[in-house]
């Protein structure tokens, strides 16, 4: 038997369960009477066995105790008074207030459908709301309707009519909705906090692949395409800023908080079928007190004793400054502030110096003073002289100037990178040359050709790898690292030029 008293705090539930009975039951009589969605208190309480029948009083009054703070989302607390022997379920007043809801995720290819958490109140469909957000409260409020409501059962949605405070259900027909939003009452216009997102620190250009081969392979390959599917991205991806290139209509700026943030997107768009080219990730910069300033990370490594020489030396010569060192048995735990800048390709060189030991992670600390200028890479690349298909011949006479990306029967073009140089220099390879067949015959001219294994590229080396005239281009069965500038003349024009 369940009834209300009024309480200072707000309402009070009383309850006398010293008998035994299920523990659903007098959850249900509970949710019922407070208009709580049953599945989602169910699914949120906590401990083993919730549906099982209780029998003894103080299983009862431990279960209900965990239902109060966890089924109830916190918004009650639960007392036992032994004197009266009842069991008391207090609900602050708070929990009473008309409707918020924050929106968290949105997704969707159609209209916009978005996820959120009702935090109190009830919401019914094609009720009036007003739309707002904590971090802009000059922004007036926007009125909107609920259109469309669903809940979630496995996998799936289903539409419903009504929903109340903790269920977390999806909702379509708002238009210009974010993540951070809330949706709340027209009495009642309170926007929830949300957590601030950081501005992105690193971008990207994404463009149109123009590649010789461009086309080949992706389902997906027209400015519009890629404009539509990076646009659609940012309805779920709050940190991600597109912007559209000035005088440019199939190249796209893409900012986000990190190198691993881009790349995740790329590697998600490339399994959908899409196929692009991006340049290297570059830092965005800031004027702060008129100075200009770069984004610093705070880098964790754990490393083993014997090669932390190695780690401070390379960090040291990439602006690092070391903060903490901590021993941590037979290995070193050490902290740096670092420049994001001074981290691209430096996940290769660690794992090389710790033999694959090392563990790293770094995390965006602050803006500071621009710190001067870094080397990018210290090695060149191997560059293809011609279109076609490459063979052992060419491959045998270009391994001799350095580490090959490629073996044969790859297809190639004049302007890709096939390899990397150990000199800081480009060098002009031809991977397509064949052996010319003659009638004479010497002494070890028709030897077996041996080939040293190509060094397989995934797309994070390929984005460490890239200098600042070099492209890779994405598609859904290959990466391939490419120059601007595809043809050799025009290259080197240009690159007498800028020296002069």
């Amino acid at each position: 038997m369940l009834s209300a008293q009024s309480h200072e705090r707000g309402q009070q539930l009383v309850g006398i369960p010293l008998r035994p009975i299920p523990c659903a039951r007098l959850l249900d009589d509970v949710v019922q009477h407070l208009r709580i969605g049953e599945h989602n208190r169910i699914e949120r309480a906590g401990g083993d066995g919730i549906l099982d029948i209780m029998h003894g009083v103080g299983d009862i009054i431990r279960k209900v105790h965990d239902l109060a703070f966890h089924g109830f989302g916190g918004l009650g607390r639960a007392d036992f008074e032994p004197a009266e022997h009842r069991f008391v379920i207090r609900v602050d007043a708070e929990f009473l207030r008309p409707l918020p809801l924050r929106v968290s995720v949105g997704f969707g290819q159609g209209p916009r459908v978005f996820d959120g958490r009702i935090e109190r109140g009830t919401l019914k469909q094609n009720q009036e709301i007003m739309v707002c957000n904590y971090h802009d409260p000059d922004a007036p409020a926007k009125k909107a309707k609920a259109v469309s409501m669903y809940e979630f059962e496995g996998l799936g949605k289903k539409p419903i009519t009504e929903a109340t405070a903790g269920n977390i259900i999806a909702l379509s027909g708002i238009p210009d909705i974010t993540i951070g939003d809330t949706i709340c009452a027209t009495s009642c216009v309170e926007p929830l906090p949300f957590v601030k997102i950081s501005a992105p620190t690193m971008e990207m250009t994404f463009s149109v692949n123009d590649s010789p081969y461009a086309g080949r392979e992706g389902k997906f390959v027209t400015s519009r395409q890629l404009r539509e599917r990076l646009f659609r991205e940012t309805l779920k991806d709050v940190s991600l800023r597109v912007t559209e290139l000035d005088g440019a209509t199939d190249a796209f700026n893409v900012a986000g908080r990190g190198e691993m943030s881009l790349s995740i997107l790329i590697e998600t768009m490339r399994r959908e079928g899409y196929e692009f080219q991006v340049s290297p990730p570059r830092v965005l910069y800031q004027t702060i007190d008129g100075k200009k300033c770069e984004p610093i990370e705070r880098l964790v490594v754990d490393v083993p004793s014997e090669s932390v020489g190695a780690v401070i030396e390379k960090l040291g010569a990439r602006k690092g400054d070391l903060l903490e060192m901590t021993p941590v048995g037979s290995r070193m735990k050490l902290e740096f502030l670092i420049p994001a800048r001074g981290l691209f390709g430096y996940r290769n060189e660690f794992l090389t110096d710790t033999r694959g030991e090392g563990i790293m992670a770094s995390v965006f600390d602050s803006y500071a003073p621009y710190k001067g200028d870094l080397n990018r890479r210290n090695t060149g690349s191997l560059v293809a002289f011609e279109t076609g298909e490459s063979v052992s011949y060419g491959l045998f006479n270009a391994q001799d100037r350095g580490a090959l990306f490629i073996g044969p029967g790859v297809k190639v073009y004049e302007g890709m990178v096939v390899g990397v140089s150990p000199k800081q220099e480009d060098i002009t390879v031809n991977v397509c040359k064949k052996k010319q067949l003659t009638n004479m015959r010497a002494s070890g001219s028709d030897d077996a050709l041996r080939l040293v294994p190509p060094k397989q590229m995934s797309l994070e080396q390929c984005l460490e790898f890239l200098a600042d005239d070099e492209l890779l281009e994405v598609t859904p069965k290959s990466l391939r690292m490419r120059k601007r500038i595809l043809d050799h003349s025009a290259r080197m024009r240009a690159a007498s030029k800028a020296k002069s």
